[in-house]
Formats: structure tokens, C-alpha cells, sequence
């Protein structure tokens, strides 16, 4: 039946959005980490960081909708457990940031560790779309 949830859920619209979320949410973790090693005495704006914060979370939860219940994608490139790996990289990145808004961004351990899994979580994610 067209324009069925389970259609819309396993065509491409749900999961580009969810990777336009994360795309924007990477570029401002990108300009705060540009903002935050300028200088150890500035500290980046925070409606900046709960905009990274709310997309970010956004974006994970629309790729968890997207993922859940869909035909696997990318099984002939080898690829199709790629976006539960970025929903488990992903996850423990929103954990992290949330261990960095809690401790106010005073953690570069926690800060380095949120930006870590992020990037990787990201790739990976990039990956299943591309490939998929």
C-alpha cells in the first residue's frame, strides 16, 4: 500500500534526514571544538551547543525509527549491520555529550571521548548510506 509507514520507513527520505541531522549536528561539534581550542578562557556559546545537542539526539532517534523494522540495506557490499553500529557509536557519543553539558565542558577526557565516537559513529553511519 503506498504511503504505508513501512514503505516510507525503508526508502531513503527517513534515513537522509536522520544523516542531514547528524551531518549539521557534526559541523557546529566542529565550530565548537574550533572555539573551544582557540582559547581555554573562551567558553563556546550554549545555545550553540544545545542546538548540536538537539540535533544530534534528533538525528539518532530518527536513524533508530529508520532502522527499526526495515529491509537491511547494503548486505552485497558487505555493509548492512553498519547502521546499528552507528545507532551503538552514536548513542555512546549522546551519553558523552551529555556527561560534557553536565560536567559544563570542563572534561577534555569526556570531550575528546564524545568527539571520538561521534566522528567514528558518523563515518560509519556515511558509510551505510553511500554503500547501502
Amino acid at each position: 500500500m503506498p504511503g504505508h509507514t513501512s514503505d516510507v520507513k525503508q526508502g531513503l527520505p527517513v534515513l537522509s534526514l536522520s544523516f542531514a541531522a547528524l551531518s549539521a549536528a557534526s559541523a557546529l561539534g566542529a565550530y565548537l571544538a574550533i572555539l573551544v581550542m582557540r582559547t581555554d578562557s573562551v567558553r563556546p556559546p550554549w545555545r550553540i551547543a544545545a542546538v548540536h545537542g538537539g540535533l544530534g539526539g534528533a538525528g539518532l532517534a530518527v536513524l533508530v525509527f529508520a532502522l527499526w523494522g526495515a529491509a537491511p540495506r547494503g548486505v552485497a557490499q558487505g555493509v548492512s549491520v553498519f547502521g546499528w553500529d552507528a545507532v551503538a557509536l552514536l548513542g555512546a557519543a549522546f551519553l558523552a555529550g551529555l556527561g560534557v553539558w553536565g560536567l559544563r565542558g570542563r572534561s577534555g577526557l569526556v570531550i575528546a571521548l564524545h568527539a571520538i565516537l561521534a566522528m567514528f559513529g558518523y563515518v560509519i553511519l556515511a558509510a551505510y548510506v553511500s554503500l547501502g
